[in-house]
């Protein structure tokens, strides 16, 4: 679905829905480990986002509220009028109020985490741009506090920019389709070179080998929509999803999130990197429509479209915890293996 913001967004990061209930939390609500864990995830954000206070003491994340999001395109207009049968032609769909998170800025593009003193880590599709290093800075500690915290600030010590993206390798697994990639064999993963050391962060523990079996439990970190950093937790890996260089899983994850360090939820190390989900549905009422289909399965939304006093508005689509169509790779969220970073140079 064509986001109207989609400025703010690379066209292949993340945009999904919510598998079971929604568990994501604000960073500072969530479990003493995580929240350490949090100080080595930094948001990629424009630098054009990042405003300097009257004070000049620290910045401001400058950028659209989540409540105003709009993602509707000519032909989802056309099946949401065929459906309801309101003229809505002047309108937009916008968040239904009260939304989690409603009224706070989306202002990262990608999530990033430090594996070094000097190197964050991404989905590969996130560092595609030209002269990155020269558009985009890379924020730690940004975080939000309640759902209707419209403004975020960071201290500018904690604001970094990069010398070069030391590595960007990204294969699209449908290329096989189209003859560039025999085999299916998708990479998705980015290393980025930070202008200095980072002081006073302890880089995320990876594993080096795979070890994980179905159902293994998995959390993330991110920045769901480009909103401030939230904990998304109580998921698992989709039985028989495990293959050569990726997994699935029914984590709560959104675009924005695409470069998420994905944990194992018993050893707490870093198994996988968010790199992609579901394809591109809306939820009307209770009648599914199933949009246009993208050549490109990383571009998808999902939401729920209800009527809230005689108004169509938007919420997160949810779904049953295990409902995922593996063979379709419809629905579920895609990492990355870390392991098989360590031997792509």
């Amino acid at each position: 679905m064509k986001l109207l913001l989609i400025s703010l967004f690379f066209t292949l990061s993340s945009f999904a829905a919510i598998y079971g209930d929604d568990d994501r939390l604000e960073i500072f609500q969530s479990p003493k480990v995580v929240r350490a864990q949090a100080k080595a995830v930094a948001a990629m954000v424009s630098i054009e986002s990042i405003k300097k206070t009257r004070g000049g003491y620290d910045y401001k994340i400058v950028a659209p509220l989540y409540k105003d999001l709009e993602f509707m395109d000519d032909d989802d207009w056309d099946a949401l009028e065929d459906v309801t049968g309101m003229d809505l032609v002047s309108s937009s769909v916008k968040m239904c109020k009260g939304v989690k998170f409603y009224s706070q800025p989306m202002g990262a593009t990608c999530t990033t985490f430090l594996v070094a003193s000097n190197l964050l880590m991404t989905a590969g599709h996130c560092v595609t741009e030209e002269n990155l290093c020269d558009k985009y800075v890379f924020v730690f500690d940004y975080e939000a506090e309640h759902n209707y915290q419209s403004e975020v600030f960071v201290d500018p010590k904690n604001i970094y920019t990069c010398s070069k993206v030391q590595y960007s390798g990204y294969i699209d697994p449908l290329d096989d389709l189209f003859g560039d990639n025999e085999g299916g064999v998708s990479k998705d993963f980015a290393i980025i070179k930070l202008s200095k050391k980072v002081k006073n962060r302890k880089p995320l523990k990876a594993i080096s080998k795979w070890t994980q079996k179905d159902k293994h439990p998995v959390y993330t970190i991110g920045t769901p929509m480009g909103l401030p950093l939230k904990y998304s937790g109580l998921g698992k890996i989709i039985p028989t999803s495990i293959e050569k260089n990726s997994f699935v899983t029914n984590l709560d994850t959104f675009q924005g999130n695409s470069g998420s360090p994905i944990f194992s939820g018993k050893s707490g190390k870093v198994i996988g990197i968010l790199v992609s989900g579901a394809e591109d549905f809306n939820f009307i009422d209770d009648t599914h429509l199933k949009s246009r289909k993208k050549k490109n399965k990383f571009v998808r939304s999902a939401h729920y479209m209800t009527k809230v006093d005689g108004k169509v508005c938007s919420r997160p689509a949810e779904y049953d915890n295990y409902d995922i169509n593996l063979n379709d790779y419809e629905e579920g969220e895609v990492g990355f293996r870390i392991d098989q970073v360590f031997g792509a140079f």
